[in-house]
């Protein structure tokens, strides 16, 4: 018998705009994420750290224990409050953590309990090297959340495929994401998944109930 689904145990996808106890982070150390730009992006993330230690906790993934002090030295150098920020050790490939991490699910009231849907990170189907970003997202949701859920893609073998930042809620049981990226043939995510397929994951493991596809992502045009 399989597990009970978030759906079925009655958590909840909360909406992008509301309270969060953290949000987080990997300290940056991959040179080839900012070409020629490396040298201050350690000083850019300070900064980011400092204004998110303002209103809510920070977890921080970091390569070592020894390399998360030399970080956290780094963040009080700029007046960050570094009480707020909390460790975690594991190796990363990249430091875009939306990606790899996993979607939060709530349940409950004033003190809800916290899960964790850990979709299966691919590198974008782009990159070979994601592996270690892949382990410490597990890694994230198993250290924090009440139960984890990895799931499986249902008729086709091999678990889900799902960035973080491929998908958006409004905590009402709606998402929103792009056919260009779950559908999509040119980095494919989920082969062999249809659309009704693919709603159908949404569904039971992000309790929504409708999903708004948008053929690609956000446009900006410039105003004139």
């Amino acid at each position: 018998m399989s597990a009970p689904t978030p759906r079925q145990l009655g958590y909840r996808w909360p909406a992008e705009w509301e309270p969060q106890r953290a949000t987080w982070l990997a300290w940056p150390h991959n040179a080839d994420d900012w070409p020629g730009k490396f040298q201050g992006i350690e000083w850019v993330f300070c900064e980011i750290i400092r204004r998110l230690a303002e209103v809510e906790r920070v977890g921080l993934i970091v390569p070592s224990e020894a390399e998360g002090q030399a970080a956290l030295r780094s963040i009080a150098l700029v007046g960050t409050d570094v009480s707020k920020v909390e460790l975690l050790v594991a190796q990363t490939n990249r430091s875009w953590t939306r990606d790899y991490v996993p979607s939060w699910l709530v349940k409950g009231g004033a003190e809800p309990r916290l899960g964790a849907v850990k979709w299966r990170f691919n590198g974008w189907a782009r990159y070979p090297n994601h592996e270690l970003d892949e382990a410490a997202g597990e890694r994230v949701a198993r250290s924090r959340a009440a139960e984890c859920w990895l799931p499986e893609r249902g008729t086709v073998p091999g678990r889900f495929v799902l960035e973080g930042g491929a998908i958006d809620s409004d905590g009402e049981g709606t998402l929103l994401t792009t056919s260009d990226c779950l559908l999509g043939t040119a980095h494919p995510r989920n082969a062999g998944l249809d659309r009704a397929a693919i709603e159908r994951v949404l569904g039971d493991y992000l309790v929504v109930d409708k999903v708004l596809w948008l053929p690609a992502g956000v446009a900006l045009r410039q105003l004139r």
